[in-house]
């Protein structure tokens, strides 16, 4: 089961990942959600804020826009990591789950490798 997190305000994306205060944690397979769970983030500094997201052992983070020291240790720790991504979480979702996502920085859709 793959574990897709996507740091939210409301519904939509959250407009930074390291001033964010909710995630949204999907569980999904074979391209379908398969349970989801919203986790809260404490207040703290950058590095209680990493072991945190560290912690969740997501494999995918879609996210808007993100520090390099976030984007460098998530990635370092095999966390696939889709920044520069924005809208309502559940169009977001849908999209991972189909295989494209639209940056906004990007004129056409990126197809998305992925194996769930």
């Amino acid at each position: 089961m793959k574990k897709i997190a996507i740091p939210i305000f409301e519904n939509r994306i959250s407009n930074r990942l390291d001033s964010c205060e909710n995630i949204i944690l999907y569980f999904a397979e074979r391209n379908q959600i398969k349970s989801h769970k919203t986790v809260h983030l404490v207040k703290g500094s950058p590095i209680i804020k990493l072991n945190m997201l560290l912690a969740l052992k997501m494999d995918v983070l879609i996210c808007n826009g993100i520090t390099d020291f976030y984007a460098r240790k998530l990635s370092d720790s095999n966390i696939q990591v889709i920044p520069w991504v924005s809208g309502e979480v559940q169009e977001v979702i849908e999209q991972y789950l189909n295989g494209f996502l639209r940056p906004f920085n990007v004129k056409e859709p990126i197809q998305i490798k992925k194996n769930i």
